[in-house]
């Protein structure tokens, strides 16, 4: 919130320089330096999306785009739980609301197919409803090897309908929800990435 503040204000251009300014600010340098800025990716991207609706949009959110995500993609899963994804399950949320879950595991609200030469776990949804807003992807993994963050889960992440380009979103480790955290790379692979693509 505070970073937005200060783009909104004009202290900074973008909202790189001002999460950067922030996390410098709050970093107490007597304690150790440990940065200790916006906390998660999601926040991260928040304060994005807020620069976008004041540079390109004049300060109006844009109406809220209705989205049904069509496949999700999971790169890199080889040495994390089994390595093949059949260990991990997804919930969705809309806002708070929670709107779908599936198991990849057990086919359940999806058809999951790990493909070992490329490393990627291909998942359909089944069912996936139309989302609007604010929407969260919470990951589960029933494997004890995977290490657990905010949220009590290996990972997750928060996006706005209304902020999708070319109906795909395509999300790196390092802004992933948890696996962001460096101390979480010997488990997640540096490639490791969630790809969203969402229905024309």
């Amino acid at each position: 919130m505070i970073c937005m503040l200060l783009v909104h204000n004009g202290l900074f251009e973008s909202a790189e320089a001002s999460l950067e300014y922030f996390g410098n600010v709050r970093t107490d340098k007597t304690v150790g330096t440990k940065f200790q800025g916006v906390e998660t990716p999601s926040q991260n991207r928040y304060v994005e999306y807020f620069e976008e609706v004041k540079e390109k949009h004049n300060g109006q959110v844009p109406e809220e785009i209705p989205q049904k995500v069509s496949e999700i993609r999971i790169y890199k899963l080889s040495g994390l739980g089994r390595g093949t994804g059949t260990d991990f399950s997804c919930e969705v949320f809309e806002g708070r609301t929670k709107v779908f879950e599936m198991d990849f595991g057990r086919q359940m609200n999806c058809q999951a197919n790990y493909r070992s030469e490329a490393d990627v776990l291909e998942v359909i949804p089944i069912n996936f409803p139309v989302v609007r807003g604010d929407v969260k992807f919470r990951f589960w993994c029933q494997s004890s090897s995977v290490p657990r963050g905010y949220e009590d889960c290996p990972f997750y992440f928060w996006f706005h309908t209304s902020f999708i380009r070319d109906k795909s979103l395509f999300l790196k480790r390092d802004v992933l929800d948890n696996p962001h955290k460096q101390k979480t790379w010997t488990t997640y692979h540096a490639d490791f990435a969630v790809e969203l693509l969402f229905a024309p």
